[in-house]
């Protein structure tokens, strides 16, 4: 067999991060998002942009730079495959189906080699030293369904094109059981192992919170928020007590803002909680 042309390496972890190599490129992704934002242009397109002319698709930027595709015909109607999963994956709130994964592979000719690097305990336990890489078109996929992946602690691929590559971000995926979600702060999707992550792995839309990821730029602007009620709150009640319909005023915006905030903290609920707390509408 060829070369590879890229390889990658992705390690199993609450955050997993993935390494991309080629012969001009060692690219850092994550796992759980670069599938989403699949993009042939230096902005997302979202999920359900499935109408994009062939001969545009001539580079992804989902990796954080522009990578040429070669079969550009294969790799747009291979991404939007992926994207149809996972907005199907999203809507039936489902893992990925492993058996519909190997058939897509099949019928994209997919050719990457899958090495699993395993738990170095477990392999000295049971008297394994070596790892040799995996070929799919060497077995049925009744024998991939039953491989147990959960002593995997990183995943190692051989990729020969772009599609591979994406491919294979899409095995890692569903051997390990995941998901996807919507971000409810960004809005975008993300895959995750549990439904009890509410927040993707991006950085924050919001521009004063760019450094921060979805999670953390909530938390801080929570906190924001609750100080800035308390404030308010705290002023008008010790220096404007006569006026009582001020206080009723405010206590009733803000309920309604916080509590739109509390359901879906995206951008628009965000700055609705800070009109109102802008001091100058009250005192």
């Amino acid at each position: 067999m060829k070369a590879a042309k890229y390889t990658i390496l992705i390690n199993t972890a609450e955050a997993p991060i993935g390494t991309l190599n080629s012969h001009n490129a060692n690219l850092s992704f994550n796992p759980t998002t670069v599938l989403c934002d699949l993009s042939y242009k230096n902005t997302p397109l979202g999920n359900t942009d499935f109408h994009f002319d062939d001969w545009d698709y001539s580079h992804e930027y989902a990796f954080g730079e522009k990578i040429k595709i070669e079969n550009r015909e294969q790799y747009y109607k291979l991404v939007i495959t992926i994207k149809k999963m996972i907005l199907e994956s999203q809507k039936t709130n489902a893992v990925l189906n492993y058996s519909n994964i190997d058939f897509t592979r099949c019928f994209f000719d997919i050719t990457y080699r899958f090495t699993p690097m395993r738990n170095m305990e477990n392999l000295q336990r049971f008297g394994k030293t070596e790892m040799r890489p995996v070929i799919y078109s060497m077995y049925h996929i009744d024998t991939a369904l039953s491989l147990n992946f959960s002593d995997i602690t990183q995943y190692f691929y051989e990729c020969y094109s772009m599609s591979d590559v994406i491919f294979a971000i899409l095995h890692f995926l569903a051997s390990r059981q995941y998901k996807f979600n919507i971000c409810a702060h960004c809005g975008r999707y993300f895959a995750t192992t549990s439904y009890k992550q509410k927040y993707c792995f991006r950085k924050s839309p919001m521009q004063q919170y760019a450094h921060l990821n979805c999670e953390q730029a909530i938390r801080n602007i929570t906190q924001e928020i609750n100080r800035g009620y308390k404030r308010i709150y705290n002023n008008l009640h010790q220096n404007h007590a006569e006026e009582n319909n001020t206080i009723s005023n405010f206590l009733k915006k803000y309920d309604a803002a916080r509590n739109d905030f509390n359901i879906h903290p995206n951008i628009e609920n965000i700055e609705k909680c800070f009109t109102v707390l802008d001091k100058k509408q009250w005192y």
